[in-house]
């Protein structure tokens, strides 16, 4: 069985010029989510976004038609992260944007910093109005155990808070 933690992290200081391409790519596939019934493959050329993201933008809008913003959904194969020596942050993100992809700082607490060792899968791109999150989820596979040695009985009652057989 896998099992699914979802790290949350803040997009430390981003340059101007990383801002604005987090801001275009993020607008843009905001866009695309409010079409719909429209046929993708004449405007496919013609939307600045990265070509994963466009994707992911496409399976959205057949689903159903979001009602508020969405967070931007990057692709497992897409996200990197990378531990360094830099001064502003330990931790750096690769983030897909159209064109090309930009690193950005992150922090990550002790804690999450061991989940980076499991498998990444889907993150999220999420924007509040001063900040920028990013939401990574990470992977582990784990064996179910089917036997019990012991089996502990906890009774939830109203008078007593617990009763253990």
């Amino acid at each position: 069985m896998k099992l699914q933690k979802t790290i949350q992290t803040k997009i430390i200081r981003p340059t101007n010029i990383k801002r604005e391409k987090l801001e275009r790519e993020y607008s843009n596939f905001q866009d695309i989510l409010k079409m719909q019934d429209v046929d993708f493959l004449p405007l496919y050329k013609d939307i600045k976004l990265y070509s994963a993201t466009k994707q992911q933008a496409e399976r959205l809008t057949k689903r159903t038609k979001p009602k508020k913003e969405q967070p931007l959904i990057i692709r497992k194969d897409c996200i990197k992260v990378k531990k360094t020596d830099n001064k502003l942050s330990k931790y750096w993100v690769k983030v897909p944007v159209y064109n090309k992809s930009i690193w950005v700082a992150v922090n990550f607490s002790n804690k999450q910093q061991d989940l980076l060792n499991y498998e990444l899968s889907e993150s999220k791109l999420i924007k509040t109005k001063k900040d920028w999150f990013l939401n990574i989820t990470v992977q582990k596979e784990q064996e179910l155990k089917t036997n019990y040695a012991d089996v502990l009985s906890i009774d939830l009652g109203v008078k007593n808070i617990a009763s253990v057989v």
